[in-house]
């Protein structure tokens, strides 16, 4: 009856070690390096060229006409763009 018990509990301990890597192949230096560089490809450039040209260029008259316009409710209306008329001559 001891044997038994003694077997039953040192069962989970090899079912566990049976698991557990037994060496074999190695990965080689390079494992992995497919995935780094696909990986690389669909990153945009966090710092663009453009990003380092400084402030854009404002006009300040061009400036002052919209916020004027802004101001006094006088906003020039976007033209609308129509999806729905392609290929319908007007």
């Amino acid at each position: 009856m001891m044997p038994r018990r003694i077997l039953l509990a040192f069962l989970p301990l090899l079912a566990a070690a049976a698991c557990a890597p037994q060496g074999g192949a190695r990965l080689g230096e390079d494992f992995g390096n497919a995935v780094s560089h696909n990986a690389a490809q669909h990153v945009i450039d966090p710092r663009p060229p453009t990003a380092w040209a400084g402030s854009p260029d404002l006009d300040g008259v061009r400036a002052q006409g919209a916020m004027g316009r802004y101001e006094t409710g006088t906003v020039i209306a976007p033209t609308t763009v129509e999806t729905t008329t392609f290929g319908q001559d007007r």
